[in-house]
């Protein structure tokens, strides 16, 4: 390839989780190749990197371990021996150029290079080789090895033998009104309606449900009761509304006394939908008798997108740095108070359905993201068969697969767009650092939050699931890796025009062959209902590379709001520093595996390690510089209205409040002649504190050209290398 303009580079240091190691590195059409010096006779040790995966890709003057520096400055952490800062280890710092990268499972790398034309030479492959076309993901080239041969994921999954074991066919049929994905492009080409549902009947409502997606069945219960899914009706602000699908609903309702329609927005978003055409069901229309309105309050995929981004900010420095996770800090971001909303809401539909023995309608705003989640939690929560290693792996390809869950758009796969000038984008100063990618809009981890839930859920049953933690964790990396198909397009109608089942592999060949591996020792075959107790989330420390002591503590509020105080950890010179090099061996059977540490003795270097940068205080700081008072993060009226969030400040306190008044009374008069039965749910348990609002860092996945400052007043301090756990890397070749 012409863009390949290097393809193997000596004497390259790689950082990672605080330990550096010298290699070399090979650049290949498919991966990062990172191999570790070994005796002549030994197997080569190498390190795999996949380009799918890397998100981020930053290149700066002089060594990764300047980062460091100024992290330490900002948390005014003391300098350690004045001997690291000697003016040999000065002149090594500031010599050459590094490359930094940061993956979406939560590995960072840094490559500290000798000569600065070399990097730059790298730093412009790699960002050819990471915004790759899709023809060109590894999936189409990927030669599966000999044990994943032997099965076929794509035809092991028969979702139409488990509705029949379900007993759904009684009073469900199968449609063919979508056999050819015209009907809705988004859809299977099988899916269940109510059998005195023509297909007729089924047209007109289409033009009523958003990308038409009407409701369909996703699970009936053992009592009769179903679970059906769908996306939010086209009412408008002219209150639309559709007798064909009012009909359809009151099938899937039959003849049960109570019956739920599950908004899983915040009222506020479905509201505002209203005045985009779409909007929420009014139930006086679908029997408010027998039918009620809940809203369960799960925010949509900008907000979790820019929660992650704090989480991922939080932990940035894993590459070069082996410093403790910031406690506190931890405990300000808010994404287990997202995952307590989630499991919430799915516990009180588990009880309505098993213990209430309520039929339900779920739906978000297109059906696809959060209804899948709750959907296929939902019926780990009901059916054990679920639970199993076989039984979940059909549950995704019925619930997400199928039912066109947009995992290359939310994966961002090949939306990755350079957004700078090749040419233009050496640096000439120690102040220069670029952030050259650019990612989709759209991208969110949805995916990754359904996974978590089921891990908090495995967490609190350790015996009630075949699988184990790590079958989880894998299961996420092979979502961003493209080495197998099932997770590369939007919808089943892509996979069927892009023939993947005949160009690729499915991603259960790899689990299904290797199964003693990701099974769960304490499992025990239960038919009980579980249920997820929302008030235990804990941190998915072994997806982030931490161990449990270390990200899930419990942090003390701070006596002093206006100026928190900062985690700082005890350290610790040893004199002569050792590094811990931890690296994978490429297993053909089944990819790569952690090896067994080695101690180098390095004389006269620093193992350093800094504490990672905050993402934002607990106050915010309006114009004239004072500070703000703490924010109801419960209460979205008093932030949208609070004076020091900058969006509405008055300088009249009484036209204010006039202003406000007014707005009520507006409110109140357009409500006064329509109240639909609707009961407002908060999700989230009274003894979860909200988190202060925080300062949103600039953190933009492979974000657009930036300069920023880097302060080089450098500060080293040593600590005691700690192995590295069993954690995921790049796929096998």
């Amino acid at each position: 390839m012409d863009y390949i303009k290097v393809t193997q580079v000596l004497d390259v240091t790689l950082y990672r989780k605080g330990f550096s190691v010298r290699g070399t590195i090979h650049l290949t059409t498919n991966h990062l190749i990172f191999t570790l010096p070994t005796e002549p006779s030994a197997r080569p040790k190498e390190m795999w990197i996949c380009y799918p995966i890397i998100e981020r890709i930053d290149k700066s003057l002089g060594s990764a371990l300047l980062e460091v520096s100024s992290v330490q400055n900002q948390f005014n952490q003391p300098a350690c021996d004045s001997r690291l800062a000697s003016p040999e280890l000065s002149a090594r710092l500031y010599r050459g150029a590094n490359i930094r990268l940061r993956c979406k499972d939560f590995t960072y790398y840094s490559l500290d290079f000798d000569s600065e034309p070399v990097c730059q030479a790298v730093y412009e492959t790699l960002v050819k080789l990471v915004a790759c076309r899709e023809e060109k993901l590894y999936a189409f080239l990927y030669a599966p090895v000999v044990a994943e041969r032997q099965h076929n994921g794509w035809m092991e999954f028969d979702i139409a033998r488990d509705f029949a074991r379900q007993g759904a066919y009684a009073a469900w049929r199968e449609t063919e009104i979508n056999v050819r994905y015209e009907f809705c492009p988004t859809y299977p080409a099988m899916f269940l309606v109510p059998r005195a549902i023509s297909d007729l009947v089924l047209k007109h409502c289409g033009k009523f449900r958003s990308k038409g997606r009407i409701p369909a069945l996703s699970y009936y219960h053992r009592n009769g009761c179903v679970v059906t899914r769908c996306a939010q009706p086209l009412v408008g602000l002219k209150k639309q509304r559709s007798i064909q699908d009012e009909r359809l609903v009151a099938e899937i309702f039959g003849d049960r006394p109570q019956n739920l329609i599950v908004d899983l927005r915040p009222l506020a978003n479905a509201m505002a939908q209203t005045a985009l055409g779409a909007g929420t069901e009014n139930v006086d229309n679908y029997g408010a008798t027998r039918a009620t309105r809940i809203f369960l309050n799960i925010d949509n995929i900008h907000v979790m997108r820019d929660t992650l981004a704090r989480v991922v900010e939080a932990l940035k420095n894993g590459d070069v740095s082996a410093t403790p996770v910031n406690a506190e800090l931890l405990g300000r971001l808010t994404w287990l108070k997202h995952t307590s909303i989630v499991l919430a809401g799915v516990d009180r539909l588990a009880k309505s359905i098993h213990l209430n023995a309520m039929n339900m309608l779920v739906h978000c705003s297109d059906g696809w993201d959060r209804t899948a989640q709750v959907c296929s939690l939902l019926q780990l929560c009901l059916d054990p068969h679920y639970r199993t290693l076989r039984g979940f792996m059909l549950l995704v390809e019925k619930e997400w697969c199928a039912f066109g869950h947009q995992f290359a758009e939310r994966s961002d796969h090949v939306g990755a767009q350079l957004v700078t000038s090749l040419g233009a984008s050496r640096a000439t100063s120690f102040f220069s650092k670029f952030k050259v990618l650019q990612g989709s809009n759209f991208k969110s981890p949805t995916f990754h939050q359904f996974l978590d839930c089921v891990y908090q859920m495995a967490r609190q049953h350790p015996t009630a699931f075949e699988f184990n933690e790590r079958f989880l964790r894998r299961l996420l990396y092979h979502v961003y890796s493209c080495q197998y198909g099932t997770f590369l397009v939007n919808n089943e109608r892509q996979k069927v025009e892009q023939r993947l089942e005949e160009r690729t592999r499915s991603v259960w060949d790899y689990f299904t062959c290797r199964l003693p591996e990701f099974t769960n020792p304490q499992y025990t075959a239960n038919p009980d209902v579980i249920y997820p107790n929302c008030k235990d989330v804990k941190w998915w420390f072994e997806l982030f590379g931490r161990t449990d002591a270390e990200m899930n503590v419990e942090v003390k509020e701070s006596k002093s709001p206006a100026s928190p105080s900062v985690y700082v950890p005890e350290t610790k010179n040893e004199g002569a520093v050792k590094e811990s090099v931890s690296a994978l061996e490429l297993d053909q059977a089944d990819g790569p595996k952690e090896i067994e540490l080695k101690e180098v003795e390095l004389q006269g270097e620093a193992n350093v390690e800094s504490e990672m940068n905050s993402a934002g205080s607990g106050e915010q700081e309006g114009n004239t510089g004072e500070k703000a008072p703490k924010l109801d993060r419960g209460n979205p009226e008093l932030i949208d209205s609070n004076p020091w969030n900058g969006a509405c400040k008055f300088n009249n306190p009484d036209k204010g409040v006039k202003a406000e008044t007014d707005k009520r009374t507006t409110l109140e008069d357009e409500t006064v002649n329509e109240r639909p039965k609707i009961e407002q749910v908060s999700a989230l348990p009274e003894d979860i504190e909200y988190e202060p609002a925080l300062e949103e860092a600039t953190v933009i996945s492979m974000c657009a050209l930036s300069i920023t400052t880097k302060n080089l007043d450098l500060e080293l301090s040593s600590m005691t290398p700690v192995a590295s756990d069993d954690h995921p890397l790049a796929g096998t070749s």
